[in-house]
């Protein structure tokens, strides 16, 4: 059950292998991927459509119609189909039922002492609560999916160092802590990798207004060297930019 319901887990797992056999996996080594999940055979379809939208090659399989498989940017694109992925998910999120206060504080203690079964009935239990915790951060720039995914792992994690505590409002309150300081975390990094595309823009931006005024000014394509006595700046330093660059400047 636990492998089925952690089903966004297992998405970026299948496209990490699909990336090392060079963007191409068969029906067969994806079956055999998620054969513990026992998913129907339209679920297994979703996947198939959801790995193509993604630019990986699915041996073996023909989309439905015989035509071609959703690409990125049309109406039937990944985004959509990963949305249908997640709407699975959910479903099975309904799945779980609470268990009496007493049994769960019994499950947190044997956790505690090491349990991996216990660990695994909570992790269970509790990823109704990451995904209630994903939507109060669903604005920050990351899609709801990405931090189900993130706070699932924290989940994991902060069972896995779980210790005694006094009461089950302690335990609860630590996985709730843990998974939100995980959902924060991410989107600090990726509020951070915005920013440092935001200040190599800039720099890419000098560079270039630089080189179009000294060749302006000289009537030719400017040299590294003049480039660097113009801006002050060292020629490593204009290296690094130009690499940045790409081919959008020229110099001579």
């Amino acid at each position: 059950m636990t492998e089925k319901i952690i089903f966004r887990e297992m998405l970026s797992e299948i496209k990490e292998l699909a990336d090392k056999k060079g963007n191409c996996l068969t029906v067969e080594e994806i079956n055999e991927f998620f054969s513990n999940a026992h998913l129907k055979e339209e679920q297994l379809s979703m996947i198939y459509e959801y790995l193509a939208g993604q630019k990986i090659e699915v041996q073996g399989y023909e989309p439905k119609g015989g035509g071609e498989a959703a690409v990125p940017g049309s109406r039937g694109d990944a985004s959509l189909t990963e949305d249908a992925c997640m709407e699975m998910y959910l479903a099975d999120l309904q799945g779980i039922f609470r268990v009496p206060d007493a049994e769960e504080e019994k499950l947190f203690l044997l956790a505690a002492a090491g349990d991996g079964a216990a660990r695994e009935k909570l992790a269970e239990l509790y990823l109704n609560m990451v995904c209630e915790i994903s939507h109060t951060y669903a604005y920050g720039g990351l899609p709801v999916s990405d931090l189900i995914q993130e706070g699932n792992m924290a989940l994991v994690l902060a069972l896995g160092r779980l210790e005694v505590m006094d009461n089950l409002q302690a335990y609860r309150e630590f996985l709730y802590q843990a998974v939100s300081r995980a959902m924060e975390e991410a989107l600090a990094e990726q509020q951070g990798w915005k920013d440092m595309d935001e200040k190599i823009a800039e720099r890419v931006n000098h560079l270039g207004e630089a080189v179009r005024n000294l060749s302006r000014d000289l009537g030719r394509k400017v040299s590294m060297e003049e480039l660097s006595v113009y801006l002050e700046m060292p020629l490593e330093e204009i290296c690094d930019i130009l690499r940045m660059a790409g081919d959008g400047i020229e110099v001579g």
